[in-house]
């Protein structure tokens, strides 16, 4: 948290740990209780449609998602909590 002009601002969501174990990406972030959080890919950045994996709901603690992309040289993450 910080104040800012006598607000309090939330700082965004953020991916941190990210590693590819095999076929599967793996990613954690810390949540807010009362968010929902939904973890969106795309194999390029051409690509206009991202697809969501299943979205989780915030409680405070952290979490973590597996994508599988098996054959898959390079993919884009990104995170939007609602």
């Amino acid at each position: 948290f910080s104040i800012q002009g006598g607000f309090w601002i939330w700082a965004s969501p953020t991916f941190f740990a990210p590693t590819k174990v095999g076929n599967n990406f793996i990613v954690s972030f810390q949540t807010e209780p009362g968010k929902t959080y939904t973890v969106q890919y795309v194999d390029s950045f051409s690509a206009l449609n991202w697809q969501s994996l299943p979205s989780v709901a915030g409680d405070g603690t952290t979490k973590t998602v597996t994508n599988s992309a098996p054959n898959v040289t390079q993919r884009f993450y990104r995170l939007l909590e609602q």
